[in-house]
């Protein structure tokens, strides 16, 4: 969604309602908004002053506003390539190595700076950004842009870190883990849907076995780093067999990478 539409659709305003405002044609703001169309400076101004903003503001994606920095909220060094989107008033930017996908080839559309991004020949900020490691997430962002033709996006995150970048205002939703009944708290007025539903458990490449034959034989069991519900799960397991380390083995960034 390109930052026109969505101050306009903050107001509640139609691309007829914006066009007559500001003086120009419908058909303009709709090439100005999908961005095939880069208006001259008159009719630039006056998108501006009926938005209510500054033609730089408006206009200009090497605004130092933007904060250069992933999901996380971690710094991303410069000369990264990453997907960017833009949430509210600023970008957040994805190393590509971190977008959930099947059967979706993406392509950087931007270059880290150290304090902002720059833009590539044909990048767009446009789209819906959601964060979470249901293995579900990247087949639903697929679909969506299958069927809408809208650019959604979908980055690898536990719950705790998912709902946390929520809270800092860096994706437009999450997708959490949880008990019935006992989902996280949402840090904002948000709207909930169910997406699916499974009994947590461990899988082996042996034969059956259960937590008690992993912790005796010293299996290798992948890891999720902390803030993982199914860590959680796993750790509790252990603490109720009083073992208060946890078994050797890698860090898995999500379901999918934990299965390969």
């Amino acid at each position: 969604m390109s930052r026109i539409r969505a101050a306009r659709e903050r107001r509640g305003w139609t691309q007829g309602d914006l066009a007559e405002r500001a003086g120009v044609t419908r058909q303009l703001v709709s090439a100005v908004e999908s961005g095939r169309h880069v208006p001259n400076v008159a009719a630039a101004v006056r998108l501006a002053k009926a938005l209510a903003f500054t033609v730089e503001q408006l206009f200009d994606d090497t605004d130092p506003r933007p904060v250069t920095r992933d999901v996380r909220g971690s710094a991303l060094a410069p000369d990264t390539p990453v997907i960017t989107v833009r949430v509210g008033e600023h970008i957040t930017a994805i190393p590509i190595d971190v977008v959930t996908t099947t059967e979706q080839w993406w392509v950087a559309d931007a270059i880290t700076d150290t304090h902002t991004v720059r833009p590539l020949p044909g990048g767009s900020h446009d789209g819906v950004l959601v964060a979470g490691c249901d293995p579900l997430l990247g087949l639903l962002a697929n679909l969506t842009m299958r069927r809408s033709g809208d650019r959604a996006v979908a980055v690898h995150a536990s719950s705790a870190t998912a709902i946390g970048a929520l809270a800092a205002g860096r994706v437009h939703g999450v997708v959490v883990h949880g008990y019935p009944g006992e989902l996280p708290t949402p840090p904002c007025d948000v709207e909930r849907w169910h997406v699916a539903q499974w009994q947590v458990g461990v899988a082996s490449t042996k034969a059956a076995v259960g937590v008690d034959e992993l912790l005796t034989t010293n299996a290798r069991v992948a890891q999720r780093e902390p803030g993982a519900a199914s860590q959680a799960a796993w750790e509790r397991a252990l603490q109720r067999r009083g073992f208060t380390g946890t078994a050797p083995g890698p860090m898995a960034r999500g379901h999918l990478d934990a299965a390969r």
